[in-house]
């Protein structure tokens, strides 16, 4: 029985292969992010909505929980790149700021975010049609950033631009645990690290 489950393995790990799971995919798998994101009702303080996004944790991010409020920043001329100061009410509890990539340095987006206005966590999501995932370069270490597709990106922001109240709780993913496998997402990226994360630390055996 043995033979048979490495076998069947080693298929599997093919089978990622032939599925374009690149080496510098395979690495994001350590940083993988869950956030779940809950539409309020804000007369009874409740979820009445719950979805679930994969995102990718920066180079240097903490990979400890965060959640908050989601707030799509936005600077003069409505941009929403996070790059200058922003020119709308913050919360007072808890937020996490959703901005575009573009124009300026991750690092510039992440310390805006969390060292001058006091967000909790930051979101960034691509500024371009693809759902390839990049790791975030930045020298902030003690806050917690993470890095999503445009899709995702675009249906949050939809979302709280049409005044929707979004909570938002951002989890590191435990690629060694099988539940992984369970998620199963529309998105290549997100789609290879459902299938890749329940078996990647067996493929390394191999």
């Amino acid at each position: 029985m043995a033979w048979i489950l490495k076998s069947m393995l080693m298929i599997l790990c093919m089978r990622m292969g032939e599925a374009g799971l690149s080496i510098k995919e395979a690495k994001l798998l350590d940083k993988a992010a869950e956030i779940s994101v809950s539409m309020m009702d804000t007369s009874s303080g409740r979820p009445y909505n719950t979805t679930y996004m994969f995102g990718v944790f920066g180079e240097n991010s903490l990979k400890v929980p965060a959640s908050g409020q989601l707030v799509h920043v936005r600077s003069e001329g409505n941009v929403n790149d996070g790059c200058n100061d922003y020119n709308h009410d913050l919360p007072t509890h808890d937020w996490v700021a959703l901005i575009e990539r573009g124009t300026c340095y991750f690092n510039d987006k992440v310390r805006t975010a969390t060292k001058q206005y006091n967000a909790s966590a930051v979101v960034i999501y691509n500024n371009q049609p693809s759902n390839h995932l990049v790791m975030m370069h930045s020298s902030v270490k003690d806050e917690v950033y993470v890095f999503v597709a445009q899709s995702y990106g675009r249906q949050l922001a939809l979302l709280v631009d049409n005044g929707v109240h979004v909570q938002v709780n951002i989890t590191a993913v435990d690629v060694s645990s099988a539940s992984i496998g369970l998620y199963v997402t529309s998105t290549r990226s997100s789609l290879l690290v459902s299938l890749a994360a329940a078996s990647m630390l067996l493929c390394r055996e191999l």
